[in-house]
């Protein structure tokens, strides 16, 4: 699944979903693992880092995370990393996670929608998605395509 549109959430710190980077499918077998491929592009406001993990849910239930890291507590389990770290306040890049998911507690016939969801590390700023922070219309901004694509194995 492809994500065009060019789109900002306000500030904040809490993980929020990419817009459109969802997909779903309905596996062939019982105990399948599967194999998530994300390539987000995003822009912000400032050289931090944004961190991201992939969720699913089955049918119309609650989402989770599709693994979670050993012992977390307090601290965040993320499934990739992006940091930014671009010079003349132009901050932006690629996201990109590839993770493999078993484990899963799902029935053949039901469907398994999987996104990506999104967060600054530290400061509460704007978070934009498919385009530059600074979106003017010259040739040293950017604008985007952000993908999802999973994989049964």
């Amino acid at each position: 699944t492809n994500s065009t549109a060019a789109s900002t959430v306000s500030a904040t710190t809490a993980f929020t979903d990419f817009p459109s980077l969802e997909v779903t499918i309905t596996p062939r077998l019982a105990s399948s693992k599967f194999l998530i491929n994300t390539s987000a592009i995003l822009g912000n406001q400032s050289n931090q880092m944004i961190w991201g993990k992939i969720q699913y849910k089955v049918n119309s239930g609650s989402y989770a995370d599709v693994v979670v890291a050993d012992s977390p507590s307090s601290r965040t389990s993320v499934h990739g990393i992006l940091i930014m770290n671009l010079d003349n306040s132009e901050y932006g890049g690629n996201l990109v996670i590839n993770i493999g998911a078993s484990g899963l507690s799902y029935s053949v016939g039901d469907t398994i929608t999987f996104k990506l969801q999104v967060k600054n590390y530290l400061d509460s700023l704007q978070l934009n998605f498919n385009r530059s922070e600074n979106d003017s219309d010259v040739a040293r901004k950017f604008r985007g395509v952000s993908t999802i694509t999973v994989q049964e194995v």
